[in-house]
């Protein structure tokens, strides 16, 4: 290319106008692609497929018994377990998940299939109509919540 070819393109102005529009576009839009791919990458391979079914139930608490598959190996590693109820209106209410038949031991698990034991989710609140275990996972340096457990009451 020659320096008079190069020199043409910057006097015509519809032409810097429109180069300098797709440098914004891509610099404000990478961040929401690459969120996405990251999310479709989750969707496609989880962390964790899980389930529970209710053990026993009072007025305070339900008892989970969790077991399922762990789909990603070491590199993810259990940071924490969230317990929630969940109203009818699809409102999550903050209650502790407890491990109650062992110790919950933090340790790397690798890929398999494991039953994870009773947890006891409460208090549960007076309108609930289910509850949800969450589980925090850092995966080389992301954080991935997943559900490892969905009961209705």
């Amino acid at each position: 290319m020659r320096l008079f070819d190069a020199l043409q393109f910057w006097r015509a102005p519809m032409s810097a106008f429109v180069g300098v529009c797709f440098g914004v576009m891509a610099v404000l839009g990478t961040p929401e692609i690459v969120g996405s791919l990251r999310s479709a990458y989750d969707s496609l391979r989880p962390v964790l497929r899980m389930s529970g079914v209710i053990a026993s139930r009072d007025a305070d608490a339900v008892i989970l018994h969790i077991s399922g598959e762990k789909m990603r190996g070491e590199e993810c590693r259990l940071l924490a377990v969230y317990g929630y109820s969940v109203g009818a209106d699809g409102l999550l209410k903050d209650a502790d998940a407890k491990r109650i038949d062992a110790p919950q031991v933090n340790r790397q698990r690798d890929k398999g299939v494991y039953d994870i034991g009773l947890w006891r989710v409460g208090p549960i609140a007076p309108d609930a109509v289910g509850v949800r275990v969450v589980a925090q996972h850092d995966c080389v340096g992301r954080v991935i919540l997943s559900t490892i457990a969905e009961a209705s009451l």
